[in-house]
């Protein structure tokens, strides 16, 4: 039996990505985007923020988690659309830790259905 919708192949966003401020993209689809966390053994409580904008934040990113509600913490489905920005903010980041401590420690993998 063929599917009727091909599966769409998971992006995944490291800890290191995210590291300066965020990772940030622009959906280039509208959809259901399901976001999932692998942290590493000992890196349980790292989490991720997801902050979806009509359109792209103007300002430093830095300060998005100061002006706008997160859409999402932890894991997780939105529905987003096509021309939507999209912000992914770690917890660990250059703010709390140094780049060599954030090496591998988590990984957010978005699909999107």
């Amino acid at each position: 039996m063929i599917p009727l919708t091909p599966p769409r192949r998971g992006v995944a966003i490291t800890s290191e990505d995210a590291f300066d401020t965020c990772y940030a993209f622009e959906a280039t689809e509208s959809g259901t985007y399901s976001f999932t966390i692998q942290n590493a053994e000992g890196s349980e409580e790292v989490t991720w923020e997801i902050y979806v904008l009509d359109e792209a934040f103007d300002d430093g990113l830095r300060y998005i988690p100061q002006a706008q509600e997160p859409s999402l913490t932890g894991e997780g489905s939105l529905e987003i659309t096509s021309g939507n920005w999209v912000y992914c903010f770690c917890s660990v980041n250059a703010f709390t830790n140094d780049l060599d401590e954030v090496a591998g420690v988590s990984t957010l993998t978005y699909t999107i259905q």
